[in-house]
Protein backbone atom coordinates (compact mmCIF):
# COMPACT_ATOMS: atom_id res chain seq x y z
CA UNK A 1 0.00 0.00 0.00
CA UNK A 2 1.46 3.07 -1.04
CA UNK A 3 1.14 5.78 1.62
CA UNK A 4 -1.19 9.12 0.82
CA UNK A 5 0.44 12.32 1.63
CA UNK A 6 -1.87 14.63 4.04
CA UNK A 7 -3.90 16.77 2.37
CA UNK A 8 -6.65 19.46 3.36
CA UNK A 9 -8.40 21.46 1.25
CA UNK A 10 -7.97 25.26 1.55
CA UNK A 11 -11.28 26.03 2.05
CA UNK A 12 -13.44 27.01 4.70
CA UNK A 13 -15.27 24.05 5.58
CA UNK A 14 -18.92 25.72 4.97
CA UNK A 15 -17.68 26.42 1.22
CA UNK A 16 -16.78 22.76 0.32
CA UNK A 17 -19.91 21.81 -0.88
CA UNK A 18 -20.32 24.25 -3.24
CA UNK A 19 -16.73 24.00 -4.48
CA UNK A 20 -17.17 20.30 -5.05
CA UNK A 21 -20.57 21.03 -6.99
CA UNK A 22 -18.68 23.29 -9.02
CA UNK A 23 -16.31 20.96 -9.81
CA UNK A 24 -17.87 18.75 -10.76
CA UNK A 25 -19.83 20.45 -13.25
CA UNK A 26 -16.74 21.82 -14.45
CA UNK A 27 -14.84 19.91 -17.59
CA UNK A 28 -11.07 21.17 -19.82
CA UNK A 29 -11.75 22.67 -22.79
CA UNK A 30 -11.89 20.83 -26.42
CA UNK A 31 -9.16 18.84 -26.88
CA UNK A 32 -7.97 21.01 -29.97
CA UNK A 33 -8.36 23.96 -27.49
CA UNK A 34 -5.73 21.97 -25.32
CA UNK A 35 -3.39 21.13 -27.72
CA UNK A 36 -3.19 24.76 -29.09
CA UNK A 37 -1.40 25.92 -25.33
CA UNK A 38 2.17 26.64 -26.08
CA UNK A 39 2.87 27.46 -22.43
CA UNK A 40 5.71 25.26 -20.84
CA UNK A 41 3.47 23.33 -18.54
CA UNK A 42 4.27 21.00 -15.22
CA UNK A 43 1.96 18.42 -14.85
CA UNK A 44 2.07 16.89 -11.22
CA UNK A 45 0.46 13.63 -10.37
CA UNK A 46 0.09 11.71 -7.37
CA UNK A 47 0.02 7.70 -8.65
CA UNK A 48 -2.93 6.63 -6.03
CA UNK A 49 -4.88 10.25 -6.31
CA UNK A 50 -8.75 9.28 -6.77
CA UNK A 51 -10.15 12.44 -7.32
CA UNK A 52 -7.19 13.00 -10.25
CA UNK A 53 -6.54 10.42 -11.97
CA UNK A 54 -3.24 9.45 -13.38
CA UNK A 55 -5.09 8.99 -16.83
CA UNK A 56 -6.19 12.43 -16.84
CA UNK A 57 -2.77 14.23 -16.32
CA UNK A 58 -1.63 11.69 -18.82
CA UNK A 59 -4.06 12.65 -21.27
CA UNK A 60 -3.69 16.27 -20.78
CA UNK A 61 0.88 15.50 -21.37
CA UNK A 62 -0.34 14.22 -24.97
CA UNK A 63 -2.11 16.96 -25.67
CA UNK A 64 -0.03 20.09 -24.48
CA UNK A 65 2.78 20.26 -26.51
CA UNK A 66 5.37 22.01 -23.88
CA UNK A 67 4.18 19.99 -21.02
CA UNK A 68 6.60 17.32 -18.89
CA UNK A 69 4.98 14.82 -16.51
CA UNK A 70 5.92 14.31 -13.08
CA UNK A 71 4.32 11.09 -11.31
CA UNK A 72 4.60 11.17 -7.52
CA UNK A 73 4.54 7.99 -5.52
CA UNK A 74 6.05 9.02 -2.63
CA UNK A 75 4.75 11.79 0.18
CA UNK A 76 8.20 13.21 -0.15
CA UNK A 77 7.89 13.11 -4.18
CA UNK A 78 4.82 15.63 -3.20
CA UNK A 79 6.50 17.63 -0.99
CA UNK A 80 9.18 18.36 -3.84
CA UNK A 81 6.24 19.98 -5.94
CA UNK A 82 6.68 23.58 -4.62
CA UNK A 83 10.44 23.23 -5.94
CA UNK A 84 9.67 21.46 -9.20
CA UNK A 85 7.42 24.69 -10.54
CA UNK A 86 10.33 27.09 -8.92
CA UNK A 87 12.44 25.66 -11.33
CA UNK A 88 10.08 26.03 -13.63
CA UNK A 89 9.45 29.87 -13.09
CA UNK A 90 12.77 30.50 -13.26
CA UNK A 91 13.59 28.31 -15.87
CA UNK A 92 10.88 29.57 -18.13
CA UNK A 93 9.79 33.13 -16.85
Amino acid sequence: VTPVPDSVPDVAPELLPSVYRGAALSDLPPADAVARLEVPTSVLAWVDDPAHPLSTAEALTGLLPRATLRVARTPSEVDGWPGVLKDDVARNG
